[in-house]
């Protein structure tokens, strides 16, 4: 039914509350975590003392205690509400996500490689059923979960372990037992639970969609109803748009300033409309302020924006909105009818009235509304604009009092808008907590304050007390010398309730001695000496700017390149004596060095274009290079002794060929070499046997490897004589490239034997091998004592020399390898541009003596 109220002062918001049952039925993380347990997620990570890692899209859990999730919150712990009721096992690293974006949506993740990687429903009653949606982690692989609780399994099977592959799957599971149970589902190998159910999903009311209109029957020559045709379109259009069940439209008069209602009330509702007949000096234009980015509005009243001191009306001659590029994608504007004619014409215009100008509205430089998208101009004044777009927004369509005679668009405008404004409903919560972040330097320590919410600002305190608005506005780091001072630091930001106190006590600390870096540089190639401060010093370097020992290798001797890059080192600190010490840098250039830095292709080896499944799980899981069929032989005299020779059989090629093109320059091939994709992460921690790795700095000193890799698999196939089949998997271009190039490869794989070739002609022309690919030759173990030799990376430069187009392949020598990123770099106009400028600073160097 459609509800149509008419309040004044004595508006009582009646807000029912919901008891809880004792015991929490439903776990539903398709709906996402919010913001203020992504903004906590995200303090713990960064505080560097808490229980996880943030992985941009998940949050990954270091080792912890079996129990709820919980994450450190200004150093103490605070229950993840979205888990709570849970027990969750995977005490170790690495073996529990939570993932906040996700091509299938939120959902947690289990690593199923022990049998702590488990979670626990809390008191199943007995005869009770379990929803439960899950998947495998695995694209190719079949994975799942099982009940390790006796007398739970599969209501219509008894199954007791299920598994899927490629998509969701939905189990529903009974508890047998004659007591109410506590129920462990078990992840059997990487696998996501998205929606946990126990007995029947709680029934969901209709909703219904507050809204409120905010009028003044003391505005000069204003009528409620029969003058205001806004409230008429709203009162009879919406209704019909939302189902009248399921809206209540609530008109409220402020006649008397509106005493009675505060701008926290106004938040019960989905959308608040501010009248055109609002007087400026009414006490409740304050309020409306005040709630502006708390509750979604929309404003009819550019008057009101001189008393809320955010600019003035302007009133124009054109009755036509010039609708903005960001206003055409507006649903706004658009004709609820979709066979209707579009409001905005050819010339990107929109006729607002038949009869009388739009008001439009001008704001100062830098004031609270200058940054805001705007969607539609009248003549050289801007007329409708949004604020806050994507949570409680804030909307300005300039229907002022009086009222032209409206053209046919006005019929949806302002519904568009409303249904637009209640989407960004969102519950207002508090700012995430600052984090407080320090950088030691000799003595001194620099301190960084920042919050994961949105447009915040930060104020802060030195001397102990507890910050408010008034105190110092953060700005930019700031030193601190003095031992013992406390950061204090609140958070705020539009539309959120001020933040919690976030407080650090600062160190101060005694820094190792940096190292000195020289270069010495002959043709072709430079040698890098890095010497320490001290006798006994251990120092570290890298290529990629980092001060982690974990991304750099221990400086043992002097460190020869052939191509130009920045080295970095440090000096190691000491326990109980000081700490490792800054950076050193230097960059280093080569002499005569063949500059190619500008890419002409890349294969990626990305999912969405290489992760095909042709064979299981695999692009193809091998078969025999050859037939059956004899075509020839060859005799080896005396091969056994005199006398005894041996005939081997010459059988004809299958010819049998498992090709994928994406279309993207690259192809993949194999004439039965087993060939895969593997979703691999390629991680920067050098010599790390847990993940794909590179094995030195050197490797990874671009930074430019990427997710993802081919995987060419050991040949398994052999002939009749029993030979072993040839090494038939490769990877090749699929147009030419202009000579002189680098060929630049990132590859895994202990003793991978892999051959880089060019060719003009890949129909009948030869293939000439420019050289091979360099393979880790280490062996080491990860932390679950399993080798992870095959997993650590290489970089390899190959150059072509000649001046012809030729294709590019690399050619599998019958080993396993994984090919992360192929690279073909010229000296293009970013090499050009490198060389000349150190030129310039070489010829700079030279004149200053």
């Amino acid at each position: 039914m459609k509800k149509l109220f008419t309040l004044g002062l004595s508006l009582v918001l009646a807000l029912s509350s919901q008891a809880k049952d004792e015991v929490r039925k439903l776990w539903d993380f398709t709906q996402g975590f919010s913001e203020t347990t992504i903004a906590n997620l995200t303090a713990d990570a960064e505080s560097g003392s808490g229980y996880w890692t943030n992985k941009e899209t998940w949050f990954e859990t270091k080792a912890r205690k079996a129990g709820p999730l919980t994450c450190k919150v200004n150093g103490e712990e605070w229950v993840i509400p979205e888990t709570e009721g849970l027990t969750i096992g995977a005490s170790s690293a690495q073996h529990f996500n939570i993932v906040i974006s996700h091509n299938d949506g939120p959902h947690i993740w289990l690593n199923g490689r022990k049998s702590e990687d488990y979670i626990i429903i809390p008191q199943v009653p007995a005869g009770d059923s379990i929803t439960v949606v899950y998947a495998s982690h695995s694209g190719t692989e079949e994975r799942g979960f099982k009940s390790a609780t006796d007398g739970v399994v599969g209501k219509y099977d008894g199954a007791t372990q299920w598994k899927t592959v490629g998509k969701k799957d939905t189990v529903v599971l009974i508890n047998n037992n004659a007591e109410d149970t506590d129920v462990k589902l078990q992840a059997t190998n990487g696998m996501h639970f998205f929606y946990i159910c126990v007995g029947e999903k709680p029934s969901d009311e209709p909703k219904v969609t507050h809204i409120a209109y905010i009028y003044d029957s003391g505005y000069p020559g204003y009528t409620f109803g029969s003058d205001d045709m806004n409230y008429d379109v709203i009162s009879n259009t919406l209704p019909m748009r939302l189902g009248e069940e399921n809206m209540e439209l609530k008109a409220i008069d402020v006649a008397d300033g509106g005493a009675a209602i505060s701008a926290d009330s106004l938040q019960y509702y989905d959308a608040v409309v501010v009248s055109n007949a609002i007087r400026k000096d009414n006490a409740f234009v304050g309020t409306l302020k005040s709630a502006i980015a708390y509750v979604p509005m929309l404003n009819l009243s550019p008057d009101l924006y001189e008393t809320w001191g955010y600019g003035k009306s302007v009133a124009t001659t054109t009755n036509m909105l010039d609708v903005t590029a960001s206003g055409k994608e507006s649903p706004v504007f658009q004709p609820s009818d979709q066979s209707q004619e579009p409001y905005i014409d050819e010339n990107g215009q929109l006729m607002l009235y038949e009869e009388g100008n739009i008001t439009g509205y001008e704001v100062e430089p830098g004031s609270y509304f200058a940054n805001d998208d705007t969607l539609a101009m009248a003549g050289t004044a801007a007329a409708v604009h949004i604020h806050n777009a994507n949570r409680n927004a804030y909307m300005m369509i300039p229907y002022a009092f009086p009222m032209g005679s409206p053209a046919g668009s006005f019929m949806d405008i302002s519904p568009n808008a409303i249904i637009m404004l209640c989407d960004t409903k969102a519950k207002v919560t508090n700012a995430a907590n600052p984090t407080i972040s320090e950088e030691y330097h000799h003595l001194y320590t620099t301190v960084s304050l920042s919050c994961v919410t949105k447009n915040y600002k930060v104020y802060y305190t030195t001397d102990g007390s507890t910050p408010t608005t008034e105190s110092t506005l953060y700005t930019e780091p700031f030193d601190i010398k003095a031992e013992g001072v406390t950061v204090k630091a609140i958070a705020t930001a539009d539309g959120y309730l001020t933040s919690g106190v976030a407080e650090k006590t600062i160190e101060i600390h005694q820094l190792a001695d940096q190292p000195t870096i020289t270069v010495t540089e002959e043709s072709g190639k430079s040698t890098i000496t890095i010497t320490p401060a001290h006798e006994g010093d251990v120092l570290f370097y890298n290529f990629s700017g980092s001060d982690e020992k974990a991304k750099s290798a221990e400086y043992t001797e002097p460190i020869t390149v052939n191509k130009h890059t920045t080295v970095t080192a440090f000096t190691d600190g000491v326990e109980g004596s000081y700490l490792q010490s800054e950076l050193t840098q230097k960059f280093v250039a080569v002499q005569d060095e063949k500059v190619r830095m500008d890419i002409v292709s890349h294969m990626d080896a990305n999912a969405t274009d290489y992760n095909v499944q042709l064979d299981g799980s695999y692009y193809t899981k091998g078969y025999n290079f050859y037939t059956d069929e004899i075509i020839d032989n060859e005799i080896y005299e005396d091969y056994f002794g005199p006398g005894q020779d041996s005939i081997v059989n010459i059988y004809a090629p299958a010819n049998k060929l498992t090709c994928v093109n994406p279309g993207k320059g690259w192809e993949i091939k194999s004439y039965g070499q087993p060939m895969l994709y593997q979703n691999n992460d390629a991680g920067h921690n050098v010599l790390d046997f847990n993940a794909y790795n590179p094995q030195t700095p050197w490797d990874d000193s671009e930074q430019e490897i990427t997710k993802g890799c081919v995987a060419f698999q050991s040949v398994t196939g052999t002939d009749g004589n029993g030979f072993k089949d040839p090494a038939s998997a490769c990877i090749q271009s699929t147009e030419a490239f202009q000579g002189p190039f680098d060929v630049v490869t990132y590859m895994s794989g202990k003793n991978a034997k892999v051959e880089v070739l060019v060719t003009n002609d890949t129909i009948s022309g030869e293939w000439t091998k420019i050289g091979d690919l360099v393979a880790n030759t280490l062996s080491g173990n990860g932390d679950n004592g399993k080798p992870g030799d095959d997993r650590i990376w290489k970089k390899t430069i190959l150059s072509y020399e000649g001046t012809d187009m030729v294709y590019v392949k690399l050619a599998s020598g019958g080993t396993k390898a994984n090919i992360f990123d192929i690279f073909i770099k010229n000296e293009g106009e970013a090499s050009k541009d490198y060389i000349t400028g150190i030129k310039d600073v070489t010829e700079g160097s030279e004149a200053a003596g």
